[in-house]
């Protein structure tokens, strides 16, 4: 519903939350997975967008999410110019493995956990899967738009300046607010944790 001139806009861990079908390929034979009752099931995937995907991306096993490709044409359809800034959990490339997990009263199970009671956690769990980046920045291209820039959050926040932020802090708060300030960058900046793991994507119209 959004019509503007000009925009930037930021979205921290979006596309992790659209809807996603799940794929599988064995011995040459390509199934996607469905829930009926609460249970998984295996059926012949016939879906000539899934197959077309799958063989595109060179994908035997994981998520193919769905409506990257409406929301991006979408923003560049309502937005004359922006620039637009998402930071997510993911991969250029797809993983060949299945990345969805459950969150659930701060605990996390993968979808294929065994003894998950998935009728009890229906309707009340988030369900999150990996970013594969390289479909985002397919679908932002092919809608119009370039991508700027593709690195690690680690990266990106190093050269918007978040160092730069700290000195700041540290001159004019005081110590304890200044360790607080750190500690927060820290979990942000770490290279076996956030910092290498979350990926930035930078895209322009």
């Amino acid at each position: 519903e959004v019509k503007l001139e000009s925009a930037f806009v930021v979205a921290n861990e979006i596309f992790d939350a659209f809807s996603c079908d799940l794929v599988y390929e064995k011995e040459g034979q390509k199934q996607q997975i469905m829930m009926e009752d609460h249970q998984f099931v295996f059926v012949e995937n016939d879906n000539e967008r899934l197959l077309k995907h799958c063989e595109k991306y060179k994908i035997t096993k994981g998520e193919i999410a769905v409506g990257y490709e409406q929301f991006a044409q979408t923003m560049c359809k309502n937005i004359t110019r922006f620039d637009f800034l998402t930071f997510d959990y993911g991969e250029l490339y797809p993983r060949n493995d299945f990345s969805t997990r459950i969150y659930s009263k701060h605990q996390v199970f993968p979808l294929f956990e065994e003894g998950l009671d998935l009728e009890k956690l229906y309707k009340n769990s988030d369900i999150t899967y990996d970013v594969h980046f390289q479909y985002l920045i397919d679908c932002f291209e092919n809608a119009g738009a370039k991508n700027l820039s593709y690195q690690t959050q680690l990266k990106a926040l190093v050269e918007f300046g978040i160092i730069d932020l700290l000195e700041m802090v540290k001159k004019y708060a005081s110590e304890n607010e200044y360790l607080r300030e750190v500690q927060k960058a820290k979990t942000l900046l770490e290279p076996i944790g956030m910092g290498d793991r979350f990926k930035m994507a930078l895209f322009r119209k």
